[in-house]
């Protein structure tokens, strides 16, 4: 950590040294210009410093602007959080960024801030992509799910649990990853790291719950159909990848839907198989220590033998994506407009 700083403050040294050079640089200009005036054509070598000298400056104050520029808006989006940090972090460009690993595997990511807000979040590398043609569907299902009821809480209790205390839970899932993330006031950081614990380790699945999601989740694939412009994606990547587990839909099918939720036992396993402590990240943006992450890390995310250890499951399988010359797809629908897509793959 002590070489880190010395770093960081070394970067900053120099880049106040470029700005300052920079801003100088047109005093020097104006001054070298209006010497080269006063002077004879003899003294060519002045008048070509004093021209020189404005592309000097454009140049310095774009080295200097990039990489300011670069740490205000950051880099463009990618596919991956972790990712993205690690490259961020890998080019010296983020600091007070930290990563560690525990002994289970489970990787943690966390930056300090001076925010009393705290953004803290489990990435599981669970998506689409892992899932068999008649589990088409499960990684959104537990999405959803979890948050129905664990071992010590009821849906209800999750809701006012984080909410009584002003803070916000949510969640997402997309071919690669499903992620669970909360925003709280600092105070409330390891209430809330427990209560995402909760969801990621201890779902129950009770049947007369999940029939309930199973409806809102019927609701959603309805209103995706009945939205061109976002099923052209399905569409287009089920030409793209097929034969590949990325070739089917987030949502899943109604038929897939109703064979995983015949019982909670089937969501579980998959569980079991998929959500591993390597396959895991912790991510922490906020006013806490690193010392304190690991530590609540430690005592909420233990994972039980056999459920989502080293030992079970497997890693993301080959895709088996078929080599495929390119080709045109029409779909007829009775809308009032086209939507057009054209890509390929490339990776």
């Amino acid at each position: 950590m002590k070489s880190e700083y010395y770093y960081q403050l070394k970067k900053m040294t120099v880049s106040a040294m470029l700005l300052a050079l920079a801003l100088l640089l047109p005093f020097l200009t104006g001054q070298l210009q209006a010497i080269g005036q006063m002077l004879s054509p003899m003294h060519l070598p002045v008048l070509l410093c004093g021209f020189l000298c404005g592309p000097i400056y454009g140049f310095l104050v774009g080295l200097v602007a990039a990489p300011l520029r670069f740490l205000i808006f950051g880099m463009p989006r990618m596919p991956n959080v972790l990712y993205m940090t690690t490259e961020l972090a890998s080019y010296g460009l983020i600091s007070g960024l930290f990563y560690h690993i525990l002994p289970n595997g489970l990787k943690i990511v966390h930056r300090k801030t001076a925010s009393p807000v705290v953004y803290v979040g489990v990435m599981v590398g669970a998506g689409t992509r892992d899932e068999l043609p008649e589990e088409n569907g499960m990684a959104h299902y537990i999405e959803h799910c979890v948050f129905k009821g664990t071992e010590h809480y009821t849906a209800r209790q999750i809701i006012n649990h984080i909410e009584g205390i002003g803070g916000e839970i949510n969640a997402y899932t997309t071919k690669e990853e499903t992620t669970f993330y909360a925003a709280t006031l600092r105070a409330h950081f390891r209430t809330t790291l427990h209560l995402l614990a909760e969801l990621v380790l201890r779902p129950t699945f009770v049947k007369r719950e999940t029939d309930k999601e199973l409806t809102v989740i019927f609701d959603e694939i309805e209103s995706y159909n009945d939205s061109p412009s976002e099923l052209i994606y399905d569409d287009f990547e089920n030409l793209v990848f097929e034969g590949s587990s990325l070739a089917m839909p987030i949502l899943g099918t109604k038929k897939t839907l109703r064979r995983i939720s015949k019982s909670p036992n089937i969501a579980l396993d998959w569980m079991k198989t998929h959500y591993r402590p390597e396959r895991m990240v912790l991510f922490v943006l906020g006013n806490v220590t690193t010392k304190q992450v690991i530590a609540a890390a430690e005592k909420e995310l233990l994972f039980e033998s056999g459920v989502g250890s080293r030992e079970s499951g497997i890693g993301n399988q080959e895709l088996g994506i078929q080599s495929r010359e390119s080709g045109v797809r029409i779909f007829k629908r009775h809308t009032h407009q086209t939507h057009i897509m054209l890509g390929g793959r490339c990776y």
